[in-house]
């Protein structure tokens, strides 16, 4: 039995694996097939399987790979980095480091300790009342898009402005959206 995430419920899931070859490949290949309900899985490796437990770090390590490839798609799509225009590797890797920064900042904010300003943000930016938005168990893109509505509205004032308080600043900018609201 395997969790399944997504559906929240234990799922009876059957593995075999065999050798292959492959014409344009040299070394010997294995193909792990795993059946969870509806289509199964082919995943093909060059790590040698003789046993079961082989077989599972396989498809645990696709399952772990998916969850990456996930990042990267959001990455792409919503922190807008499809093309990159950067040629030289020092900057280009400054440049995913702070992709990464914003990324864990989103995540971050998703945490328990800011439910009740991201419930608020996302109610005032970014209404959903779909059963979808309800159900996500990590609403980063709807986070993305209401903090982009937020900040549009609301111009931040940073630390560097002199004659304006930091706080100050953000409680207008609260009282002007209330306002606005209301």
């Amino acid at each position: 039995m395997i969790w399944d995430a997504v559906k929240h419920e234990n799922r009876k899931t059957g593995i075999t694996w065999m050798q292959v070859r492959h014409a344009s490949y040299s070394e010997t290949l294995w193909v792990v097939i795993v059946r969870r309900g509806g289509e199964p899985w082919y995943l093909v490796t060059n790590r040698c399987i003789e046993t079961e437990e082989q077989a599972w770090k396989i498809y645990k390590a696709y399952c772990r790979r998916w969850q990456v490839e996930t990042v990267f798609r959001y990455e792409k799509s919503e922190l807008a980095i499809e093309t990159i225009r950067i040629w030289k590797k020092e900057k280009r890797n400054k440049f995913f480091h702070i992709i990464s920064l914003v990324h864990s900042l989103l995540l971050h904010l998703l945490d328990d300790d800011y439910r009740d300003i991201i419930t608020w943000i996302f109610r005032e930016y970014c209404h959903r009342t779909g059963k979808k938005q309800k159900e996500a168990k990590v609403p980063i893109y709807r986070l993305r898009w209401a903090l982009s509505r937020f900040f549009q509205e609301i111009r931040p004032v940073f630390l560097f402005a002199w004659n304006v308080q930091p706080s100050t600043a953000f409680h207008q900018g609260l009282n002007v959206r209330s306002q606005n609201s209301g």
